[in-house]
């Protein structure tokens, strides 16, 4: 995702200037998408940080648990 995300974003704007006259909703869609993303990432970035790593100490038989 954090490859794709800004690609996906780009599209969506780029169809949303070109079309987004005609389509109105294009232009929310491109809203929307940019919306998720950033809300995506927040959650991608709470597990690399949280999640992850206390994963990885049960994997090891950590007792030290918060």
């Amino acid at each position: 995702m954090r490859e794709h995300g800004p690609i996906i974003e780009q599209l969506a704007d780029k169809v949303a200037l070109r079309h987004g006259f005609e389509h109105h909703e294009l232009m929310e869609l491109a809203e929307g998408m940019h919306a998720f993303m950033a809300d995506l990432y927040s959650h991608l970035q709470k597990e690399e940080q949280i999640l992850f790593p206390l994963v990885k100490k049960l994997e090891h038989g950590a007792n030290d648990l918060p």
